[in-house]
């Protein structure tokens, strides 16, 4: 059963692991429908302010983590935003996937936001993107899923902290969204 304790259980590991030093935080789940007789969140909560997740990701965010979230996988809905807590955080990185060709996978989630930020914040590969098989040790397979672009993103994240270690957590999002020529994402 998916139940709101799963946020208490996501909100727990990120305290902890601001509090053991980590510099990034990967989210490759998120939350939006909770089963019955729990009381799911709606598009009007993807405000940045009231999840449980989103507001744990804030926190360690204030404290010097990055995070990054998946956007979710609820595709393209022209009446509302489709994005999964806690990608709808201020400070937080939301990752989009993408094919090769830069176009945006048809499953994953966008926004703007409840209160009119655009989301996601970046893209990666999330279709056919080779990743680790359950067949054995050394095998791989091709997927798909916006689960996948957001570690890539955290990829990034970890190599961008390297190179410049005192950046701060806006820092890094502004280098992350900064726009590049030939720069394209088709919704």
């Amino acid at each position: 059963a998916k139940t709101p304790i799963e946020e208490h259980n996501w909100a727990i590991p990120a305290e902890w692991a601001e509090r053991m030093g980590a510099d990034a935080i990967n989210s490759s789940l998120g939350y939006l429908d909770f089963d019955l007789p729990f009381t799911s969140y709606t598009d009007r909560d993807m405000n940045g302010e009231t999840a449980l997740t989103t507001r744990a990701a804030t926190m360690a965010a204030a404290r010097g983590v990055v995070v990054v979230s998946s956007a979710g996988n609820g595709g393209f809905r022209a009446d509302r935003n489709t994005l999964v807590a806690p990608s709808d955080g201020r400070l937080v990185i939301a990752a989009c996937a993408v094919d090769v060709m830069g176009n945006r996978a048809v499953f994953s989630s966008v926004g703007p936001t409840a209160d009119g930020r655009f989301k996601p914040d970046v893209v990666a590969l999330g279709v056919n993107a080779k990743v680790a098989s359950p067949s054995g040790p050394d095998s791989y397979a091709l997927a798909n899923g916006t689960s996948f672009s957001s570690p890539l993103t955290a990829g990034a994240v970890a190599l961008l902290l390297e190179a410049h270690p005192t950046y701060t957590v806006e820092q890094v999002l502004s280098a992350l969204r900064a726009d590049h020529p030939g720069r394209k994402v088709s919704v």
